[in-house]
């Protein structure tokens, strides 16, 4: 069945409009908080002018093309929302790009997009490829603007163009090799984020900024604070990932709404179940739910109201909300809940007829939150944004697989196809195997996943030359070769964990290839005997690891880090921090660092204390990016 929520007449107030609203009626409130840094609505609303009008001139100069896109290479800090405003002011869409993505792939989405201007700062410009012709504009000289600066003139986007024009380009995984660029207008988002009780904000909330600028997800933590009057809390990858440290800065900046993703929820429940007791609203999204984790933190967290959210980021962030009652957890798939007014939902067959309440279908999404599409990719878009004769408008085909109840509730089961999700992003495993089958002195190449709970990537390859399958010297060479040709030209976290090779891919009596038959990746033999050395080994599943070796060069991730903190915190009783792993990050370290502290008999983890945000300075260079964000890439 259709929800019929999205025929409704939605308010047509510009995005735009909303912002300049709150910042004539709240100059003075903060609107981003940035550590000790802040900046009010006012100031926001200056140096965005100053971005814009910097950026009118740059692409008044460019010959006309369809979208008009500049690249932000930053991460998150109030120099990126000055920026997002900036271009959304300018007419201009902005596409994020990861401070974790390798040359090769930065590349492809400049030309991809046409980008002439990239906004950046700091040692993030040194992360752009030299030999592309884009002006690479530094975001301090617009934040570096005295108090008697003239004010500035722009042309702000009229009401009647924002149906068409974008607001942010996105990069989610293509199946070809090649990411798909996919835009989302000024009007998909307001419709998305109008109606704050949707996703359970309310004016002026303090909102945790904690997921990574190239996620989609971010844009609400962005624009729903922007929209609302709410303040937005920047919050590093290392504090979200860590319990103890996410509590206290919680109580610290008064942080009542915040969104994470589906990974990041689970281990913050295994580390401490009431991390997020003093939140009025979390919302999760990105991967299937974990029911048992939800439930634990419903039952420690009774004040904490948790939503679980599902939307593909074609169709603007979100599109369905359940709010978590004991209800709610009685299936053994919780639920993705009911449709938001910009969204509609249709459960089809293979042959795109509607399926009757209770029946299992593709699901299907229509309304104002549909974007435009992708962006270069006419092919593309004709096959996943349709047009149906019982609907108005273009229908976005998702190719998951779900149901709906009687009452219009969605409960997605999974996919109909390749894609799966790694750290809450999609990923196509065709453009990861198309990468490895570019590399050199490979014959076939498959990708899967392993069946753990870790779910790590495994590429199955078949050499050119039979003899590295039997010459040991000659697979390792191979194996760091291939290896090193995928970082190249993938973000780390689509770079397969495990290398298998094989004189020939199985295959079943179609042609594919048959995963029942692949071998499956060695059991390491573990000896759990509660050692420092012993805990790295196991949640790195890697027995061959040494002391001295690094945590993030054998395989750790982000969440493999959080996991990893919370079990030798448990075992040890020490607060080991999170830092320490960044710092010099081999067991030998953190050893060390647990035999002093049980030496000392001192508690080296203080919560910080509750002071005022220093008033932002326009002198201050735009931050660094974490260790982390560069090391392993923002898994948010």
């Amino acid at each position: 069945m259709c929800n019929n929520n999205a025929s409704l007449e939605l308010n047509k107030t510009r995005l735009i409009a909303s912002f300049l609203e709150n910042a004539r009626l709240f100059p003075d409130q903060e609107a981003v908080v940035d550590g000790e840094q802040s900046i009010t609505y006012a100031e926001l609303d200056a140096v965005s002018n100053r971005i814009a009008a910097r950026l009118q001139r740059s692409y008044s100069q460019t010959p006309e093309q369809p979208v008009k896109v500049v690249g932000v290479l930053l991460p998150r800090s109030i120099g990126n929302v000055a920026c997002w405003l900036g271009a959304a002011k300018a007419g201009i869409a902005y596409a994020p790009i990861g401070l974790d993505w390798p040359p090769a792939r930065i590349q492809g989405i400049l030309r991809r997009c046409s980008i002439k201007v990239v906004l950046t700062g700091g040692d993030c410009a040194a992360i752009i490829p030299r030999d592309l012709p884009v002006e690479v504009l530094d975001v301090a000289d617009f934040l570096d603007m005295p108090d008697n600066a003239p004010a500035i003139e722009i042309r702000v986007p009229k009401s009647r163009d924002e149906e068409s024009l974008p607001l942010y380009v996105i990069h989610t995984s293509g199946s070809t090799g090649e990411p798909k660029s996919v835009a989302l207008t000024h009007a998909n988002t307001y419709a998305v984020l109008q109606n704050p009780s949707e996703y359970g904000v309310r004016k002026h909330d303090r909102m945790a900024h904690v997921i990574a600028v190239t996620f989609d997800l971010s844009m609400m933590e962005v624009w729903g604070s922007l929209l609302h009057a709410g303040t937005i809390i920047v919050t590093e990858t290392e504090v979200s990932l860590d319990a103890e440290r996410l509590k206290s800065h919680i109580s610290r900046y008064d942080i009542c709404w915040a969104i994470l993703s589906t990974g990041v929820f689970n281990i913050l429940s295994t580390q401490d179940v009431t991390t997020l007791k003093s939140m009025r609203d979390v919302c999760i999204c990105g991967e299937m739910p974990n029911r048992e984790a939800i439930m634990k933190v419903c039952a420690a967290c009774p004040g904490t109201t948790i939503h679980n959210c599902y939307g593909p980021a074609e169709c603007t962030i979100y599109v369905t909300r359940e709010s978590i009652t004991p209800k709610s957890l009685e299936p053994a798939v919780v639920p993705a809940g009911r449709p938001i007014a910009a969204a509609g939902i249709l459960i089809v067959d293979d042959d795109m007829r509607p399926l009757p309440p209770g029946s299992v279908g593709e699901v299907l999404i229509s309304g104002p939150c549909v974007g435009l599409g992708y962006i270069g990719d006419a092919k593309r878009t004709g096959r996943a944004f349709v047009h149906l004769p019982y609907l108005e408008g273009p229908v976005y085909r998702t190719g998951d697989y779900g149901t709906l109840d009687e009452h219009g509730s969605l409960t997605v089961f999974g996919r109909k196809d390749n894609q799966i999700k790694i750290s809450g992003r999609r990923v196509e495993l065709g453009e990861i195997c198309s990468t490895a089958m570019g590399a050199p002195d490979v014959k076939m190449a498959f990708i899967s996943l392993t069946q753990d709970a870790d779910r790590e990537l495994v590429a199955y390859v078949t050499p050119e030359s039979p003899e590295m399958l039997t010459d040991r010297n000659l697979r390792a060479r191979f194996v760091a070769g291939l290896k090193d040709h995928m970082l190249a030209r993938l973000p780390e976290y689509m770079v397969p964990r495990h290398y298998i090779l094989v004189d020939s891919l199985p295959l079943n009596t179609h042609g594919k290839v048959d995963r029942s038959r692949l071998p499956t990746v060695p059991t390491p033999t573990l000896v759990e005997d509660g050692s420092i050395l012993g805990m790295f080994r196991e949640v790195l599943g890697n027995c061959d690891y040494r002391l001295q070796d690094s945590f993030f060069d054998a395989g750790g991730t982000s969440i493999k880090a959080a996991r990893l903190i919370g079990e030798i915190r448990q075992a040890t009783q020490v607060p080991v921090p999170f830092s320490l792993l960044l710092e010099d990050n081999t067991a030998a370290k953190v050893q060390a660092y647990v035999e002093s502290a049980r030496n000392s008999g001192v508690n080296t983890f203080h919560d910080a204390p509750k002071t005022e945000p220093v008033r932002f300075s326009f002198h201050r260079r735009t931050r660094r990016p974490s260790s982390l964000e560069k090391a392993v890439g923002d898994e948010q």
